[in-house]
């Protein structure tokens, strides 16, 4: 694949090309963090998700779609995921997924963007603000980004204590944390 294909400069620095670029679910990690009796700090993973990166000819125009398979929530303690996969917390079966939908990008300087957007948590859709590191094009032409936010968790949850332990419980501020890797799609050839 030509470098050319898959990088332009905008605003002195190199940059995905214009296109649509996937999400690679198994170069990725998709999750957030947490803190729990004050202090500790949990980490939970999502294992299955799909999102494109529309990359605008006007970067700033540019648009990130992704869709997170709820149940696939992955603390590494099987009691506490099958506590946020009931219907207490995330209620996968009545709300099977977690959505995140941009609606533009500013650059910051250097390799920092903020995008904002809406992040659906069951029946709450609040906005969001994602503050993006691009960490370039790596090797196979793939975009490379880390993105943060901090949210308030109740405003898309609300659960008290956890596995009914009153003093175990989820500090309202979480961080969510993505580490993507996204490859362009060739456009389709129609057939002559």
């Amino acid at each position: 694949m030509n470098r050319d294909d898959v990088v332009r400069r905008w605003e002195g620095m190199d940059t995905p090309a214009p296109g649509r670029w996937r999400l690679d679910d198994e170069a990725s990690e998709v999750g957030f963090v947490a803190r729990y009796l004050r202090v500790m700090r949990m980490r939970i993973r999502f294992r299955r998700f799909r999102g494109f990166v529309h990359i605008a000819e006007r970067p700033e125009e540019s648009t990130l779609e992704a869709e997170i398979d709820a149940a696939s929530i992955d603390t590494g303690v099987g009691i506490l995921d099958r506590l946020l996969r009931s219907p207490r917390v995330l209620d996968c079966e009545i709300y099977p997924h977690i959505r995140f939908r941009s609606s533009a990008v500013e650059h910051l300087g250097g390799v920092r963007l903020r995008v904002p957007g809406e992040l659906t948590v069951r029946e709450a859709t609040r906005p969001v603000e994602l503050e993006v590191e691009y960490r370039g094009v790596g090797p196979g032409g793939r975009a490379r980004f880390f993105a943060w936010s901090d949210i308030d968790r109740e405003e898309f949850l609300h659960w008290r204590a956890l596995l009914g332990i009153k003093r175990w419980r989820v500090g309202r501020r979480m961080r969510i944390e993505l580490a993507i890797e996204a490859s362009r799609e060739r456009p389709s050839r129609g057939r002559g």
